[in-house]
């Protein structure tokens, strides 16, 4: 109870900061390719540094730092909303090694006095609020039309939310790496092994679903417009919703 109290006034008094700082960003990169990659097992240390020899702009997440000791490759925006990976993973030396830092915050109003107080002069670092359309305690994901006022629809997974970011920064063709929506029992879902990223909530099956369920919606917003192409090149996917070909066939398309 008490912590159901405290996260509907965290949602409250962070709903009532201003977040502009996407404002800066809309459209600067119009027409461009980037990347948004997961951390599936099938994440390939090949695939990265053939992004990173195209010069493909793109957002990672988490704890993806965790390949940084097998290849010069980094992301050119790394991206943290999950309130957990907030707590864990805010400070991580590795992530600065990113030119952009997006933070995204929906409850837990101590860590995100935290990292505003520190970060609200960073011109690096990007914050914007997390709106999840809740109903009968269900996520519904939703693609928000306020980007500009730094509001981002939430939806079973950070990726989604980078999905809504890239394309109001202009980008159009999307690629995506290491996302395979294969969770497993045993917690074998990453290219890494974390004890703490089992699932001890939902299950790895409605884990899965869930994130079938964003996806798709991205699918089906995106789809809507010719000039946006998402190719999924993950390694066994389980992703269906998406175009799936080779990084290697995109780059020389």
């Amino acid at each position: 109870m008490i912590k159901e109290l405290y996260r509907k006034i965290s949602i409250h008094l962070i709903s009532r900061k201003k977040f502009s700082g996407l404002k800066n960003y809309y459209n600067i990169f119009s027409g461009q390719t980037c990347a948004i990659i997961g951390n599936a097992p099938s994440l390939k240390v090949s695939d990265l540094e053939l992004l990173q020899k195209n010069r493909i702009f793109s957002f990672a997440t988490n704890r993806f730092y965790k390949i940084y000791d097998k290849t010069t490759f980094r992301p050119n925006c790394f991206v943290l909303s999950d309130s957990k990976m907030m707590r864990e993973e805010y400070g991580n030396p590795s992530i600065e090694d990113s030119e952009y830092k997006m933070y995204g915050f929906e409850w837990d109003y101590l860590q995100f006095r935290k990292v505003y107080k520190k970060e609200k002069n960073n011109k690096t670092v990007i914050m914007y609020k997390k709106k999840l359309n809740l109903k009968d305690d269900k996520i519904t994901p939703t693609i928000s039309n306020k980007i500009a006022d730094g509001l981002v629809g939430g939806g079973y997974t950070t990726l989604f939310e980078i999905f809504q970011i890239a394309r109001y920064m202009g980008f159009t063709k999307f690629i995506l790496l290491g996302v395979e929506c294969s969770y497993t029992k045993d917690g074998s879902s990453h290219f890494y092994t974390d004890k703490k990223e089992k699932f001890d909530v939902y299950g790895h099956d409605m884990a899965n679903k869930c994130q079938s369920i964003a996806f798709g919606e991205i699918a089906s917003q995106f789809g809507k417009n010719k000039e946006i192409k998402i190719i999924n090149c993950s390694t066994n996917t389980k992703l269906e919703c998406f175009e799936i070909d080779s990084l290697s066939n995109i780059l020389i398309k």
